[in-house]
């Protein structure tokens, strides 16, 4: 099973100025530790970390167009089974929800579950945001 981990954008750039309102950056610890652990209980899995608040950063005089194109060949190119998603704050709730969608659009078979913070606290109102038709758990 491909199994990946996604640190989905934790925010746009503006449409205005296609610029980073801030500069911010914070590593994906939880997912580094489910990671890690899958790398040593399920050793007959395939991996892989996408970070892309990273790929945002790194790429900050891209248009948000092609930062998503880029995300979705990632994806795409790994075929994942199964993809988690971070979701630590109600502010990238919308951006958590499109990653999803994208995800579903790619295949729909593709197994997503959501967690962290928002997910956990809020799950009502994860599920209702994020649609029950783009998570399964």
């Amino acid at each position: 099973m491909n199994i990946l981990l996604l640190n989905p954008f934790g925010r746009e750039l503006s449409s205005t100025t296609n610029k980073l309102a801030s500069k911010y950056f914070e590593e994906p610890l939880g997912l580094m530790y489910i990671y890690s652990y899958l790398k040593k209980y399920a050793p007959n899995h395939q991996l892989a970390l996408i970070d892309a608040s990273l790929l945002l950063e790194e790429n900050e005089s891209e248009t948000m167009e092609s930062l998503w194109k880029e995300l979705r060949k990632r994806i795409e190119d790994f075929a994942p089974n199964l993809v988690g998603i971070s979701a630590l704050y109600y502010s990238n709730a919308e951006i958590v929800d499109k990653s999803a969608r994208m995800i579903k659009n790619i295949d729909s078979s593709i197994i997503v579950v959501i967690g962290g913070s928002y997910a956990t606290h809020l799950p009502n109102l994860a599920l209702k945001f994020v649609r029950a038709i783009s998570i399964d758990y």
